[in-house]
């Protein structure tokens, strides 16, 4: 079941399945994007992003957050 290729990942056999709890939490419902008031007529005028972290894993120039 584990072959070494990741750590700090726990994985549980169910059956003859794997089960990863990522990809358990990556099936999860999300809730939807309300309906925009705006609309915008020309590209790149309203551009939607995510803002993720703080990470653990700082970059070199020190940074714990990212664009995505």
């Amino acid at each position: 079941m584990n072959e070494g290729l990741a750590t700090k990942i726990k994985m549980t056999a169910c059956d003859n399945e794997i089960v990863c709890e990522h990809c358990i939490k990556g099936k999860l419902a999300q809730m939807k994007f309300l309906v925009s008031k705006r609309r915008e007529k020309e590209p790149m005028r309203l551009v939607y992003s995510d803002l993720c972290g703080p990470i653990q894993t700082v970059t070199p120039s020190r940074n714990k957050y990212f664009l995505n």
